[in-house]
């Protein structure tokens, strides 16, 4: 005679061999799951050695509206706090450069991403052709940056950061980039997944419409 085997929670325990009932839509004697258990009902044959799946019920633990709307507002909050961390940051690196935040976003832009088109470089930190001349003007008398002729156009023009333009970055920068490398070692793959997506998906959210 085959039994039925119940496997909760990722725990195979026999259950007494029945006779199953015609019209009944579970085995006699088995409680349901409980809110957050998987419970799979299977057919074992111990003469065929095969596991016959019969019924798979699967209940899901979530949480309750309530709680998503308290973690929802949690997260919220710690992003508005970590938004005037980094303001702060924003305004000590500027201080330390030298220059103004508008100067300063160019700068990041810059040693992070590598020589641009003024073009390019303008449309990155939103400013106009003619915002963003005075810009390069400024940062090119304190030598942070340079304009170049463009390898493969002659005709174009791009913009780089200096060798002090760099040196200073890591000044500022470089501790807090080693904590972060150090913070980051914690997590799995999958999880720096959720949070990377969660991260360019926040970024899309607030950013402002195009031009």
């Amino acid at each position: 005679m085959r039994s039925w085997v119940a496997a909760r929670q990722g725990r195979l325990a026999e259950v007494p061999a029945v006779q199953p009932q015609a019209g009944r839509g579970r085995l006699a004697g088995l409680n349901p799951s409980t809110s957050g258990v998987m419970t799979v009902l299977l057919l074992y044959d111990p003469y065929e050695s095969k596991l016959l799946v019969m019924k798979d019920t699967v209940r899901h633990k979530h949480p309750s509206r309530g709680q998503h709307k308290k973690l929802s507002l949690e997260v919220q909050a710690e992003l508005r706090k970590l938004t005037t961390q980094i303001d702060g940051l924003d305004e000590r690196a500027a201080r330390h450069f030298g220059v103004n935040r508008t100067d300063l976003r160019c700068l990041d832009v810059l040693t992070s991403t590598g020589p641009m088109r003024p073009s390019e470089l303008a449309a990155a930190v939103r400013l106009t052709s003619g915002g963003l001349s005075i810009a390069l003007e400024r940062l090119e008398r304190a030598s942070y940056i340079r304009r170049r002729q463009h390898e493969h156009d002659r005709r174009s023009v791009v913009v780089e950061a200096t060798e002090k333009a760099h040196a200073v970055d890591e000044e500022v920068f470089g501790a807090i980039e080693e904590r972060m490398r150090r913070l980051l070692d914690h997590y799995q793959p999958a999880e720096l997944e959720v949070v990377r997506r969660f991260l360019q998906e926040t970024r899309s959210a607030v950013a402002p419409p195009a031009l």
